[in-house]
């Protein structure tokens, strides 16, 4: 199952670069494939860039069943204007066509869970 079919979505909320490491905080929006309940997950990627290129990822998220929206308990995500589940609504067709075109037929989450990364289906399995 790709991304396309859960409507996967990614807003980047924040982004720090300074010297040789950079970082994103992202908002991910997505479809349970199985009750159709439209959910996020939000997650921050660390980057550190040598000779011009991306050397090391450090890749930092949360979403699971204990916390559905992922949101940072205490933290007023809408009062500082992120992405919220009231916003939520799938990407157009024209959106699904331009990844298509980009990424080709590529089964994402079954690719993910080959390398070991977590995706809400690894999550959902893992229990």
């Amino acid at each position: 199952m790709g991304v396309g079919m859960i409507d996967g979505q990614w807003f980047i909320e924040h982004g720090i670069e300074s010297g040789d490491e950079a970082v994103i905080e992202w908002t991910m929006t997505w479809r349970d494939p199985r009750s159709g309940e439209k959910r996020l997950d939000r997650g921050t990627e660390w980057f550190r860039i040598r000779d011009g290129k991306i050397a090391e990822v450090r890749a930092y998220h949360h979403g699971g069943r204990k916390n559905r929206q992922g949101d940072l308990l205490g933290f007023d995500h809408e009062g500082r204007g992120y992405t919220m589940p009231s916003e939520w609504k799938p990407p157009s067709d024209e959106a699904k066509a331009r990844a298509r075109e980009a990424l080709g037929d590529v089964d994402l989450p079954a690719r993910l869970s080959e390398a070991g990364e977590r995706t809400p289906e690894t999550e959902e399995a893992a229990g």
